[in-house]
């Protein structure tokens, strides 16, 4: 049964060496580190000269690892190394052009190499949309409270995501797959239809992740106890750095800078008033994404 789904049989493994010439496997290795290089390379200096960040190109604009970039990214490297083999073995004569199937690529490879990318796709224009909605929230990383960096398989909280755990786990055995039989027939497999379907499934419970996420501020309450201004909300993202609170809460337009507590979870702004408060006045905070809320204290 193994045999049957993995695609290096002892009789592949034995005829490896008359399949690809040693060059071939040079040319493939090359092709490999040129690719990483080039993705090390990637925004090493911004434009205006000062040093970046290696890898840049596996980051989101929100400066935050993302899947579909890492999935895109490793897809482009292997089918780069694959075909610098298979053109190399064809050039020096060990199969023809038609053997390795890189004069008719199967049919399911376009959904292969058009998942990730489309992933990539729909998923940028579905967060930047929500950002720019005001549905959702994504500051960069190191401005709001309890949201760092995040990872490639986890929340921006750093909690493990296991949808993002699925997409890359089935996307590594594809290609594990791909590498595999292209190594043992020296030809682009036809690739299982169980796997393409996985992967599928997998990068359209990705992208309705994205659909689904939502995080906007809002403010359930406001009271005054004496001199204390009690906001209560939900999202009201803390900002990472307590001199950022004195211009995040406003009262009928006029800055408050008298806030003595903000909680980590965004549910709680407290603020010492230095002028009594009117009964119908309109307070607004602005969280550390920049997303703005307002109630009104009658509400």
């Amino acid at each position: 049964m193994i045999s049957a789904f993995w695609p290096i049989t002892p009789t592949a493994a034995n005829e490896m060496a008359r399949s690809y010439p040693a060059l071939s496997y040079w040319v493939g290795a090359a092709l490999i580190v040129l690719v990483v290089v080039l993705g090390w390379r990637s925004g090493r200096k911004r434009t205006d000269g000062s040093p970046g960040r290696s890898f840049s190109v596996l980051y989101g604009a929100d400066g935050r690892p993302s899947t579909s970039k890492l999935t895109a990214f490793a897809w482009i490297a292997a089918v780069v190394a694959a075909s610098g083999m298979l053109l190399t073995a064809v050039v020096l004569g060990t199969v023809t052009l038609a053997q390795t199937n890189l004069d008719q690529l199967p049919p399911e490879y376009l959904v292969l190499m058009g998942a990730p990318l489309g992933s990539l796709i729909l998923a940028k224009g579905i967060t930047e949309a929500k950002v720019a909605g005001g549905t959702l929230q994504k500051p960069e990383p190191g401005v709001a409270a309890g949201l760092g960096s995040g990872g490639f398989t986890s929340d921006d909280s750093g909690q493990a995501d296991l949808v993002d755990i699925q997409y890359l786990s089935f996307n590594a055995v594809l290609l594990l797959y791909f590498a595999g039989a292209v190594i043992a027939d020296a030809r682009v497999p036809e690739l299982p239809d169980i796997l393409v379907g996985l992967s599928g499934v997998s990068a359209a419970a990705y992208v309705a992740k994205k659909a689904l996420a939502t995080n906007p501020p809002s403010i359930v309450g406001v009271t005054v106890d004496g001199a204390t201004l009690r906001i209560r909300g939900q999202n009201l993202l803390k900002p990472q750095d307590p001199k950022d609170y004195r211009d995040r809460v406003t009262v009928d337009g006029a800055e408050v800078h008298n806030v003595d507590l903000w909680s980590d979870d965004g549910t709680m702004i407290n603020v010492t008033m230095t002028q009594p408060l009117m009964k119908d006045s309109n307070v607004t905070v602005t969280t550390a994404a920049g997303a703005t809320v307002t109630s009104n204290t009658s509400a």
